[in-house]
């Protein structure tokens, strides 16, 4: 897996670098200072990708947040950590870039590990495909490639990024199936929360433009599994 660190203090580079070869194996680890550091290297490989990136809020005299949204665009795949003692921020940072999550300084490692741990978790199963039968026949689809499930009495609704798919069976059955990045905010909705763009009390908006109802009786629980899903600090 690649890492950035995006951080002027070199410190922090290395105490970052050293949590996580302390616990962790295979890890490709690149250090920089500033967004000037970062073009260059994407000049001399424009096709460079990272897995998880952890930027400092403040890079010598710009802006964590904005060297945050250049990433989300050019890797919209990489899980974005922001790491700093200005926990005011908070807000800020997750309505403009929508990132992983957050860790305060002085940074503690079982926040850090547990970020990577969970990672590691959800790439694995992103991998992973769901089983589905149609005229008798075998059929997968990758659960990253799913926007929400939708019950409709006996059938279940899957809507892909490619394409809506029926199948006869019940929500409260393939529930299990699916991986956490996934919530069950109704009772005939299932939301990818990965692909969620706005969120309140009362309805998940989807990168799609898609609005999908929570109930009252779910709320408590989709927001503390969504900040959770979203990286907020438990």
């Amino acid at each position: 897996m690649r890492v950035l660190i995006c951080d002027d203090e070199q410190i922090i580079v290395e105490q970052i670098r050293n949590m996580i070869e302390s616990h962790f194996s295979g890890y490709e680890i690149t250090g920089i200072k500033s967004s000037k550091e970062l073009f260059e290297i994407l000049d001399a490989e424009s096709d460079l990708v990272f897995d998880v990136v952890f930027i400092d809020l403040v890079l010598h005299e710009e802006s964590g947040i904005n060297l945050g949204m250049f990433i989300s665009r050019k890797m919209p795949e990489a899980k974005i950590i922001f790491v700093s003692g200005h926990i005011e921020k908070v807000p800020e940072i997750f309505f403009s870039v929508k990132p992983y999550g957050f860790i305060t300084k002085p940074i503690e490692p079982i926040m850090l590990c547990r970020h990577l741990a969970n990672i590691e978790d959800e790439l694995e199963r992103e991998e992973k495909a769901f089983d589905y039968f149609i005229k008798g026949k075998k059929r997968t689809l990758r659960f990253t490639d799913i926007l929400y499930v939708e019950s409709d009495r006996n059938k279940i609704l899957i809507h892909s990024v490619n394409e809506d798919i029926t199948i006869i069976d019940r929500l409260d059955n393939i529930e299990k199936t699916f991986p956490k990045c996934f919530i069950r905010c109704h009772k005939s909705y299932f939301v990818n929360m990965k692909y969620v763009v706005e969120y309140n009390k009362t309805n998940f908006v989807l990168i799609n433009s898609q609005s999908i109802n929570i109930s009252r009786s779910r709320k408590d629980e989709v927001e503390r599994r969504f900040f959770a899903f979203k990286g907020g600090m438990t």
